[in-house]
């Protein structure tokens, strides 16, 4: 009895790896003076769906990996400390035994069909295995954590502060 319920967890543990991809995201230049290598170690990608996002660091190649993405469909979104990305719509689906991932723009406040532009995708290989696609995610801008302001204009004399305006 031991024997058949390890075998069967086995199996299980098999068939649920059989259908997960490898999702390799890269960081693409901006029109802006940008480099990927000034990101903080804190940098990370997460993954968003019903459950527990998945969430990986960036690696000193400046991508992000995720292994083992189950078949659904996510919101991804990287947080850096400097910098805002775009969010991005990934599908991993799997038709007719034949597992395959794509990626799009994607838009807050839209809905979750309004697809953008095309990201990257990938697809198993012949004889079975892992899906692996390569996606490239934009930097949007820097962030500003300071507001600039302009200075004080006195329109009195100092001796009269009660009429500052500032």
């Amino acid at each position: 009895m031991v024997r058949s319920s390890s075998t069967l967890a086995a199996l299980a543990c098999l068939l649920s790896s059989s259908f997960a991809a490898q999702i390799t995201l890269s960081i693409t230049q901006p029109n802006f003076a940008f480099s990927a290598a000034t990101l903080p170690p804190s940098t990370h990608a997460t993954l968003h769906a019903s459950g527990a996002p998945l969430t990986a660091l960036i690696n000193r190649a400046n991508q992000f990996v995720f292994a083992n993405v189950p078949t659904g469909s996510y919101l991804l979104e990287v947080h850096a400390r400097d910098y805002v990305f775009e969010p991005l719509r990934v599908d991993v689906a799997d038709e007719g035994g034949k597992e395959y991932v794509k990626s799009w723009q994607s838009f807050r406040g839209n809905e979750w069909d309004n697809k953008g532009e095309k990201r990257g995708d990938g697809e198993a290989n012949v004889g079975g295995g892992v899906a692996k696609a390569d996606i490239q995610v934009s930097v949007l801008g820097s962030k500003e954590y300071y507001a600039k302001r302009q200075g004080c204009k006195f329109t009195t004399p100092r001796h009269d502060l009660r009429r500052v305006s500032c």
